[in-house]
């Protein structure tokens, strides 16, 4: 498992690294550990639907060069409509659950409103609820919405496709609003490579911890990790959080 560059090295890997068009970054090739996280992590990745909006695209390549985003103009999937995209996923142990987090990035977030609204860059987020990785049966999943997390501490058989949450990446207040994620009965969504972020090179690792994404946040960072699996937990809490 790859370790996480000292600061220096870092440094120098996101000098060498640099802002590139949304549509010329590659995704990195699906990489997940060949454990029971790994194997879980994959099992349960969400399908992920974008309904009126951008799809997801890869927010950085292999030698870290990123994503330099969209400005939120014309319409609300100009310039995003069509892409690979990729899965971020990241599992922990969290109270008595084991919650596995599955971040998207898109190069824009636009109302449809006659003077377009939002910003460049956006970075929405599901967490799945399992029992154990090495035993796991699905418990619940939280997704992301405006800076907070919907949260939901049971499974209908509506929104799940085999083992796999169905996900949707929507405006959630029609005309003015912008987007955030829901969990959805429909169909169509699709999955993009997955990669675990123990497993990310580490010139992209560092990108995605140190771009500033402006108006956006990447939840998988640490020390925002355990931050969001707190906030997103949905199921009663028994005393305090050991791991916050």
């Amino acid at each position: 498992m790859a370790s996480p560059a000292p600061v220096d090295a870092g440094h120098d890997l996101h000098k060498r690294a640099q802002e590139r068009n949304h549509d010329s970054i590659q995704p990195i090739a699906s990489n997940w550990a060949q454990d029971s996280v790994g194997r879980a992590l994959k099992q349960y990745q969400p399908s992920l639907l974008s309904v009126e909006g951008c799809w997801a695209f890869p927010a950085v390549d292999q030698e870290g060069n990123w994503s330099g985003g969209l400005k939120p103009s014309g319409g609300k999937t100009g310039g995003c409509s069509r892409s690979t995209g990729q899965t971020y996923a990241r599992g922990a142990w969290h109270r008595e659950k084991f919650g596995m987090m599955y971040c998207w990035y898109f190069p824009k977030d636009q109302t449809d409103s006659p003077v377009p609204r939002g910003h460049r860059h956006d970075w929405e987020c599901a967490i799945v609820w399992i029992s154990n990785p090495d035993r796991p049966q699905l418990q619940g999943i939280s997704t992301s919405a405006h800076g907070g997390w919907k949260r939901w501490d049971k499974v209908n058989p509506w929104n799940v496709r085999g083992d796999a949450f169905k996900v949707k990446y929507f405006q959630d207040i029609k005309v003015f609003g912008t987007h955030s994620l829901d969990i959805t009965g429909d169909d169509g969504g699709g999955f993009a490579p997955l990669i675990q972020y123990e497993l990310l090179p580490a010139a992209a690792r560092n990108s995605l911890n140190t771009v500033n994404w402006e108006s956006a946040t990447f939840m998988m960072k640490d020390p925002l990790f355990r931050k969001n699996l707190e906030a997103a937990y949905p199921f009663a809490k028994n005393g305090p959080c050991q791991q916050c």
